[in-house]
């Protein structure tokens, strides 16, 4: 399992790989959207940042209830130099280590296991 999470991660990161630009980004707006369900009632933070000499700004993708942004707050955004109004907040953080770790404790888990079971299988 932890060889499949790691390549999980790995495929993610490997999707915001192209996001290489970066900027400072600045929270302009926040939009609540009423939906149904048990988490129905979403804010949605309106960012705008500079790129390649020019003004985007974006709607994000995530929403919270409570809104874990306010409206001024500045935030690191990613984006991608070929087209600069595909971006992303840029929260990889720890992220980045997860899938070597992963992978080591698959490994070390594999290793452990060949070992335990040739143990026990020349035990008789």
């Amino acid at each position: 399992m932890c060889l499949a999470a790691a390549a999980a991660v790995s495929y993610y990161e490997r999707g915001r790989r192209l996001l290489k630009g970066s900027a400072n980004g600045r929270v302009v707006d926040l939009i609540l959207i009423e939906g149904d369900g048990p988490y129905r009632n979403r804010y949605y933070p309106v960012v705008e940042y500079y790129a390649e000499g020019r003004l985007y700004k974006k709607r994000m993708n995530q929403g919270a209830y409570p809104s874990r942004w306010e409206i001024g707050q500045k935030i690191p955004v990613v984006y991608d130099p070929a087209d600069p109004a595909r971006m992303r907040v840029d929260e990889r953080g720890m992220i980045r280590y997860l899938p070597g770790v992963l992978y080591a404790a698959g490994g070390i888990l594999l290793i452990s296991g060949i070992f335990l079971f040739i143990r026990f299988a020349l035990r008789g």
